[in-house]
Parts: structure tokens; C-alpha cells; sequence
């Protein structure tokens, strides 16, 4: 009986390591109209920052499309007159004084994925 409240505390304490990411190479930089950007000058954007009219771009530079709006957590993008759904949280900004805008780290085909997904 007293090796499962042990084995609970050991599962708590061990938890969050395993959540931890495991130590490795930096990040590629990554790009934005062909410009380069470092990965860890990327922070989350604010909803004050994606805001219509703006455009949202790959890590690979290319264009995902304009940002229309914003519906709960999720940004309305535009493209090709083709709407998706990208979360805010995947949604960066790049340094403060950067000339990098929005980038999202999640591949064209991730997000027409998402849009579907939430069609369904």
C-alpha cells in the first residue's frame, strides 16, 4: 500500500522534466522576405499586432496570407480568396527595431490541415 502514494510523488516530480525540451543545436535561423531572421529574437505576437491588414509569413519567407481578423484565439487569414485558421499562439513577431513582421512556424499545409479540421 505505501509504494503507490511513492510511486505518485515520484510521477510528480518526474513529470516536469519530462516536459522540459531536450538540450540540443540552436535553431536555423529562419527568414523572412529572403531577409534573415534568429529564431530567438522571435516573441508571440500580441492581438495588437495581428491585426487586418497585415501580412503573416513562413519561417521560409513565403507569404501565408493577410490577417482579416481575429475570432477567439484564432486568426483569420486570407489567401488566394481562401480563409484559414491560425492560432495566436503560433503566431510570432520579430525583434523590437526588426524589420521582420508576423511569422508562423507552421507550414502551409499544417494550417490548411487546422482549417479543415475545424470545418469538420
Amino acid at each position: 500500500m505505501r509504494k503507490v502514494p511513492a510511486l505518485i510523488a515520484l510521477a510528480l516530480v518526474a513529470a516536469p522534466a519530462l516536459a522540459q525540451p531536450a538540450a540540443g543545436p540552436a535553431p536555423p535561423a529562419d527568414t523572412v522576405d529572403g531577409k534573415a531572421a534568429d529564431a530567438a529574437n522571435l516573441t508571440l505576437a500580441t492581438r495588437e499586432q495581428v491585426r487586418p491588414g497585415v501580412q503573416i509569413h513562413s519561417t521560409d519567407g513565403q507569404s501565408i496570407g493577410t490577417v482579416q481578423g481575429i475570432d477567439g484565439d484564432t486568426a483569420i487569414v486570407v489567401r488566394d480568396g481562401a480563409l484559414y485558421n491560425i492560432p495566436l499562439a503560433a503566431i510570432y513577431h520579430g525583434a523590437v527595431g526588426s524589420s521582420h513582421g508576423l511569422v508562423t512556424k507552421l507550414s502551409r499545409a499544417e494550417i490548411e490541415a487546422r482549417t479543415t479540421a475545424a470545418a469538420e
